[in-house]
């Protein structure tokens, strides 16, 4: 039986692994789930978390030195770190090593693992074979910080004199939980905000879109549902290709519309949701409701990347992808800016809530707690996140001070025109953009019960009013499961 996209977790890095190389490409931008998964990827992955047989760390491209802590005592030593086990990954890690040995004389022993990570470690804790160090997403982080399974970084940036507020969009926030920070992040969230377009046919209909109209925002929904209309394709009276796919990372996309509208979706003070009210309702009008009346799209069973690149869908609004491994699977995209809610640009509207992105931490049981230190420390140099910020043919940073286009070394971490241009308009998102918040429950629940009632409202099961209503009642249930948890340790 098919699988029913309602009960996946559905987020970019949690669907690699059991996806075809193609569609992994697309879909791996930088975005993941606590414990208990709802759906495990096809791929097959390790029978059980161990630091035997590991990927050997092979020499990458060089690295500039990096403004660490000397080296000392930590040099000729080795450290174990895993990271998703995902080619444009992979060779981060290849570089990262590369300037990490240099500056330190210490290096990383690469040990890919297939998704997902978290839970991996918390098994690998309990049978002493976890890493040193690893790459891991900062909203997943829940079951290693219940655990006290994580290093706090402060003391790090403290020494390194770093900024935290040089830290852009969500980024940071991802990896801040009870006012102490827990890892270096080394992307922003690249979902959720995004629309995606045929670029190249954009322009064979001559529409009025961005980016070809010479803007980064879609002016409204209006304006977004009216493109993908004349991008839809039919024959014989029937629909070959859907004007929009919208279903993936949900929660991001009705926790924007959401806040564009003034609205916190989650109080941690009075750990309260505030879902079930008119901005929820009107959140779930834009996302699904419309779109399905509009007759623009329909209950896909896929995701926003998977229904481009099949040919079923035209635009993705929600997904990310990124432009380099879309433009060697043969497709021309470009990537615009979700419009206000209310039809007028303003400081407030629209706004965007994020799911962060990768960062790297320490585990707590460390035997070499210093040489993990040190490689903290290297990747709080703007050496080591211009290196991650390579991946994928370049990628907004999350050193705000890395986003400046004036610079060449910001230019030369991205290997194509387009990518920079397409860049350039979208880090307008960053100043719109926050984390989702800590202490509403697991993470995978939200991404769980967003895409449940998303889906309702698709197959037309329930109206937008319903669905914002069972939103709140489920995120209520996820709260109570996450305290619950907390108190029985």
């Amino acid at each position: 039986m098919t699988e029913r996209i309602s009960t996946r977790r559905i987020n970019r890095r949690g669907i690699l692994a059991g996806m075809g190389a193609g569609a992994a490409a697309l879909l791996a931008a930088c975005a993941s789930q606590p414990a208990a998964p709802t759906a495990t990827p096809a791929a097959s992955q390790p029978a059980a978390p161990t630091s035997a047989a590991p990927t050997q760390p092979a020499a990458g491209s060089q690295t500039p030195a990096a403004a660490a802590a000397p080296a000392g005592s930590v040099k000729g030593q080795q450290i174990a770190m895993w990271g998703l086990q995902y080619d444009p990954h992979i060779e981060a890690y290849k570089r990262l090593n590369d300037g990490f040995q240099k500056v330190s004389g210490a290096s990383l022993q690469v040990q890919p693992q297939a998704w997902p990570l978290e839970t991996k470690v918390v098994a690998a804790v309990a049978a002493g074979t976890a890493p040193d160090c690893g790459c891991v997403m900062g909203r997943v982080l829940a079951p290693l910080l219940l655990r006290n399974l994580v290093m706090s970084t402060d003391d790090l940036y403290r020494d390194q004199k770093v900024d935290l507020k040089q830290w852009a969009g969500d980024a940071m926030g991802a990896y801040t939980y009870k006012s102490k920070t827990w890892g270096v992040p080394v992307e922003v969230n690249q979902v959720g905000y995004y629309i995606v377009l045929p670029i190249d046919v954009v322009k064979e209909k001559k529409l009025d879109a961005p980016p070809v109209n010479g803007k980064a925002f879609f002016d409204s929904y209006d304006h977004v549902f009216e493109t993908a209309k004349a991008l839809q394709t039919t024959e014989g009276g029937q629909v070959k290709r859907w004007g929009l796919a919208t279903v993936g990372w949900d929660a991001t996309q009705i926790l924007g519309l959401i806040a564009s509208q003034g609205v916190k979706w989650w109080d941690p003070e009075a750990q309260k949701f505030n879902l079930d009210n008119d901005a929820g309702v009107k959140a779930f009008e834009i996302q699904a409701d419309r779109p399905k009346k509009l007759g623009i799209t329909t209950y896909l069973n896929k995701n926003q990347p998977d229904s481009m690149q099949a040919g079923i869908a035209a635009m993705g609004m929600g997904g990310g992808l990124p432009l380099g491994p879309a433009k060697k699977l043969g497709l021309t995209l470009d990537i615009v800016l979700r419009p206000p809610v209310s039809g007028k640009l303003s400081n407030d509207d629209p706004k965007y809530i994020g799911e962060g992105g990768w960062g790297f931490i320490g585990l707590a049981g460390s035997k070499k707690k210093d040489v993990v230190a040190e490689f903290l420390k290297y990747m709080m140099t703007p050496e080591a996140q211009t290196e991650y910020g390579k991946i994928y043919g370049g990628i907004i940073s999350a050193w705000q001070p890395l986003n400046d286009f004036e610079k060449p070394e910001t230019l030369a971490r991205f290997e194509d025109k387009q990518f920079i241009e397409t860049t350039k308009r979208n880090i307008q998102a960053l100043g719109r953009e926050q984390f989702y918040g800590h202490d509403y429950g697991y993470n995978s629940d939200l991404e769980k019960y967003s895409s449940q009632t998303v889906v309702a409202v698709l197959e037309q099961k329930m109206t937008p009013k319903e669905a914002a209503a069972q939103f709140q009642t489920l995120m209520e249930k996820a709260r109570d499961q996450l305290q619950a948890d907390i108190k029985n340790g």
